[in-house]
């Protein structure tokens, strides 16, 4: 059996034709050489120039747009002035580099000498607004993915970062020498500063979706009841300022998976943006308010709540600031003391063993124009409606809410109100003797950001009794 076997295999080996038959008429080489050619003649097939978006890791996506030249020089113009004013006037003053298309593991777009790509790539945070020895992290040089829609898909050699390059129409091109790279930024902000929370509502189940310049924010409650937040790379197409009444569409790198679902960009369409999940197309609409509960308290997603007036006109409405902080900030300042900020966080108070809210008012004295702050700690119980209740107040033992707290009483008083039988400012806190405790309930919940410009989330501290009284702040860790 094995002596047939063996010369089964001679036979086969001599039956085999050695000779070697090359399905391709070019070697390698000469077809990375090709197509690296062909690549050469779409790019100044382009009357128009091209757009250039460019993920990086820190920032997002940043936009450029391109003319090529047959002699290896690029004049390019960037989106980087519309965030970052130290860059100077990169959307209208033309930056000229070189370049080239090399046939190295796959054909190569090499950007040469510094440019404004090479500004995005400086690992100087001081030369983009990134972190020093980093700086925002992109790439100048690009290996070419792939063609797709007349546009070329490429990654970068160095930090990997995704790039797209577009062809841009007669009217754009138009509008880009005009500056319209920062123009369709600064007139889509005018979008997101009317739709704070854009929501999608897919099976009952809401989600942020922020369409946005740089990076697209989407948030949402898991099945466990984590809150899950994740950004991807977007950039913006023209259609927000060469048509009537439009924003621009936003574009993504790669696909965002939320929930199990993918998001691959969004369409303005009628007078909204539209995003399409599972073959199904849902509208966004302004939530006002972020669409998930607010997790605010100790060790909760959020423990800081910030209260700056001057910053917060619109934010903070009556009746909390006609009856609470407007009598306090007033009486005050009569004793020559300017109230400048206010804080609530919830705090570990290690003396009784437990978290407290300490409320914290900062105000300045006009006479030595220096800043002090008065403290109170109030601890709580936490209620099966979800609702607190602040149960008691006591001060810090400081001079700065012992002195002060009679002329500003109405904010302390905001939270849990005390009556005192015994308080001489002679003495000390622990000499004094309340009368009367009167607890205050409230429901915390996301508050609405009605102030032009004003950014972060923001919380409020709604009366249980009197839910129309309420004091908002900016929230933090």
């Amino acid at each position: 059996m094995n002596r047939y076997l063996f010369f089964f295999i001679i036979v086969l080996f001599i039956g085999c034709d050695k000779t070697e038959d090359n399905i391709f008429t070019q070697t390698p080489d000469e077809r990375l050489k090709a197509t690296a050619n062909e690549y050469r003649e779409a790019l100044f097939s382009a009357p128009n120039g091209w757009f250039l978006a460019v993920d990086t890791k820190k920032d997002g996506a940043y936009r450029l747009w391109m003319s090529f030249e047959e002699n290896e020089r690029v004049g390019m113009l960037s989106d980087m002035d519309a965030t970052f004013s130290k860059a100077g006037e990169t959307s209208v003053v033309p930056c000229i580099s070189s370049w080239r298309l090399k046939a190295l593991l796959a054909p190569s777009l090499i950007f040469d000498t510094y440019s404004y790509l090479h500004i995005l790539a400086d690992p100087q945070g001081a030369n983009n607004g990134g972190s020093n020895s980093e700086g925002l992290i992109s790439d100048f040089e690009f290996r070419i993915v792939d063609t797709d829609n007349g546009g070329i898909n490429l990654i970068g050699n160095y930090n990997g970062r995704l790039a797209r390059m577009d062809r841009a129409t007669p009217e754009e091109a138009e509008k880009v020498v005009q500056g319209g790279l920062k123009k369709v930024i600064e007139h889509h902000d005018e979008f997101l500063n009317s739709n704070k929370f854009p929501t999608v509502e897919v099976d009952g189940k809401r989600y942020l979706m922020r369409p946005n310049f740089r990076k697209t924010e989407f948030a949402y409650v898991d099945e466990e009841g984590v809150l899950t937040e994740l950004a991807v790379g977007s950039y913006l197409d023209f259609q927000g300022i060469t048509q009537e009444n439009a924003q621009s569409n936003v574009y993504f790198f790669e696909p965002a998976e939320i929930n199990g679902m993918k998001v691959d960009g969004m369409k303005w369409i009628g007078n909204k943006y539209q995003v399409e999940i599972n073959d199904k197309t849902y509208e966004l609409v302004d939530n006002l308010v972020p669409p998930y509960p607010l997790n605010f308290g100790y060790n909760q997603t959020f423990s800081q709540l910030y209260m700056n007036p001057s910053a917060m006109v619109g934010t903070l409405t009556d009746p909390f600031m006609s009856e609470v902080y407007t009598p306090a900030y007033n009486r005050l300042n009569g004793r020559t003391r300017a109230i400048q900020e206010m804080y609530c966080k919830f705090v570990m108070n290690a003396t009784i063993g437990k978290p407290v809210m300490e409320l914290g008012i900062t105000y300045l004295n006009t006479s030595t124009q220096k800043s002090f702050t008065a403290k109170w700690q109030y601890p709580y119980t936490l209620n099966e409606d979800g609702t607190i209740t602040f149960t008691d107040r006591e001060q810090t033992g400081s001079t700065n809410e012992f002195y002060y707290e009679m002329y500003m009483k109405e904010l302390p008083d905001f939270f849990c109100s005390l009556e005192y039988s015994h308080y001489d400012t002679g003495e000390s806190w622990a000499n004094v003797e309340k009368s009367k405790i009167i607890p205050h309930t409230f429901k915390i919940d996301w508050a609405e950001n009605k102030t032009q410009g004003l950014t972060g989330n923001i919380g409020g501290m709604f009366r249980a009794d009197r839910e129309e009284m309420y004091l908002a702040g900016q929230l933090k860790q």
